[in-house]
């Protein structure tokens, strides 16, 4: 099975998915900037998938910008291995 054609769809694809993206941020971002974020020890960002590798990138870009420690996860983490997700000082998640 050639899977160069589908690739080659999804590379192209990019660009209206990053506008797409943004434009979502953007249509969010009163809701993004009013997040409380006192009290918790980090932010758990979680995927499965493709969208584990973007909640790492989201992770790393969101404690760059905020500050508060940020780690990604894959989905599946969190019900098999509970005790590797959340903060070891029993500190409060935000997800």
């Amino acid at each position: 099975m050639d899977t160069h054609p589908v690739t080659l769809r999804e590379i192209r694809g990019q660009t209206l998915a990053w506008a797409e993206a943004i434009r979502v941020v953007k249509d969010h971002q009163a809701q993004i900037q009013e997040l409380d974020l006192d009290g918790f020890e980090q932010v758990i960002f979680i995927g499965c998938g493709s969208t584990y590798y973007l909640s790492l990138s989201a992770a790393a870009l969101f404690q760059s910008l905020s500050g508060v420690n940020s780690r990604a996860f894959p989905s599946s983490e969190l019900l098999l291995y509970p005790s590797t997700v959340y903060p070891e000082r029993g500190g409060k998640p935000y997800w």
